[in-house]
């Protein structure tokens, strides 16, 4: 299989990106009106600070699950609240639900952009694989907060790109270019670290890793540095060492949380990444159909380990999920340790296992618990897995399966985003009810 990126018309390279443009603005439009809420009062207080200690934004104390901490220790550098407050700046500075929103919606509609040319990198149809991206569940609903995990995505993908094309189609300042999204990445998250690892295995693969590309992935290390050096200079402990010391506190390093973290990235990447029936479509020639029967007994075993107040359907579909979750980590590692793929573009498979197992054993290692919204970043290498599988193997894209799953994902993310919605709502509500019983009357009250 030769690169597909080249000797595509321009004319259909402009029809594709309208369509799926839209239908990113279509997806979302419906909730800029959403209240803010889960982490995104964080994010608005760091951005608040900016004003009074533009340099030092995280200098700033903060009540987190009923205790009093400071943000130094936060998870995060504080880029994404630097982006908020030059918007609320537009906004002479009120912290508006429909205008962050709405801004925000920058955000999904690069992934969706920066993809389909890293599509067009690795696959014969690079629309149906974006499609795939942009109407993830997963997506969907992140896209409706002020928290980093689409802006991390929409960095990621964007440096992956240039850094991709660039080194394919020996494009140097599309090298370079590359440094300024991956350095937003790693600001944005320090998840941004694991993607300079993987375009330093991508450059070696490819046997590029010269003096130009060297220079790229360091330059988000030294920034990051010269920032951690600036707060330990400021308050005498630097950012990353004050955030171990909060998650040791928290039990970081439990071997139960780590077992806990990896059974739920599993349920999680066949219970809303990719459903599990669609995994077992997929997956039901492996192993001449073992594969789906082996992980449904792993998935059994799973659930049966749950706690005695799951119900059995809980349970049956908790089995479901684990299981389909095993089933795709199987298959997608099993033609590599087979040795399928020897051809040309071995590489180019390689690339993609290394980024979606990577960023599976991130999800385990690194993070406190699994949580849903921390596959995002491996999503965009399952999608090309899947679709170069039927390229490779001389399949006719099936159409039933890929139509199936863009209308599930579809039904499926819009109900989760307008749940979360109606969650989100409460608080409002809540916050508007305590202001009109206490507040407005200067009545005593008691918080808990």
């Amino acid at each position: 299989m030769r690169s597909t990126e080249q000797g595509r018309p321009t004319r259909q390279t402009a029809r594709d990106l309208a369509l799926l443009i839209a239908l990113t603005l279509g997806i979302h439009a419906p909730f800029i009106h959403q209240a803010f809420h889960v982490d995104d009062v964080q994010y608005l207080d760091v951005a608040s600070n900016v004003f009074r200690n533009p340099l030092f934004p995280l200098d700033l104390q903060s009540v987190f699950e009923g205790k009093h901490l400071t943000l130094w220790a936060h998870s995060h550098p504080p880029l994404n609240s630097y982006v908020i407050a030059g918007l609320l700046l537009l906004n002479n500075r009120a912290a508006s639900e429909t205008f962050l929103h709405t801004a925000f919606l920058f955000f999904p509609t690069v992934i969706t952009v920066a993809f389909y040319f890293l599509a067009r990198r690795f696959v014969a149809r690079p629309f149906v694989a974006t499609a795939l991206l942009a109407t993830n569940p997963i997506l969907i609903v992140c896209a409706h907060t002020l928290m980093t995990d689409i802006p991390l995505l929409a960095m990621w993908l964007c440096a992956t790109t240039s850094f991709v094309i660039g080194i394919s189609q020996t494009r140097n300042w599309m090298v370079y270019l590359a440094a300024m999204p991956l350095t937003a990445a790693c600001f944005y998250a320090y998840q941004g670290f694991a993607l300079i690892l993987l375009l330093a295995f991508y450059a070696m693969a490819k046997r590029r890793l010269g003096f130009r590309e060297t220079l790229v992935l360091c330059a988000p290390v030294l920034f990051i540095a010269a920032w951690q050096l600036s707060g330990y200079m400021h308050r005498g402990t630097m950012y990353a060492s004050a955030m171990f010391e909060e998650l040791g506190r928290r039990g970081w390093g439990r071997a139960v949380l780590k077992i806990k973290a990896g059974s739920s990235t599993l349920a999680y990447l066949a219970g809303i990444a990719v459903p599990f029936p669609f995994i077992f479509w997929r997956t039901r020639g492996s192993w001449k159909g073992s594969l789906i029967w082996v992980s449904l007994a792993v998935g059994v075993l799973g659930a049966y380990a749950l706690p005695d107040d799951y119900s059995w359907p809980q349970r049956a579909f908790f089995a479901g999920c684990f299981g389909g979750g095993v089933a795709l980590v199987i298959w997608t590692v099993g033609p590599l340790l087979t040795g399928a793929s020897q051809n040309r573009l071995a590489s180019d498979d390689l690339f993609l296992w290394v980024w979606f197992a990577g960023m599976l054993i991130t999800c385990v290692t690194v993070f406190l618990g699994g949580v849903a919204r921390y596959l995002l970043p491996a999503y965009p290498a399952l999608i090309l897995l899947f679709a170069r599988s039927d390229e490779q193997t001389g399949n006719s894209p099936n159409r039933a399966f890929y139509g199936s799953l863009l209308a599930v994902q579809l039904v499926l993310g819009l109900g989760l985003a307008q749940a979360d919605y109606q969650f989100a709502a409460t608080g409002r509500r809540e916050a508007y009810d305590f202001q009109r019983d206490y507040l407005r009357n200067n009545q005593p009250f008691l918080f808990s």
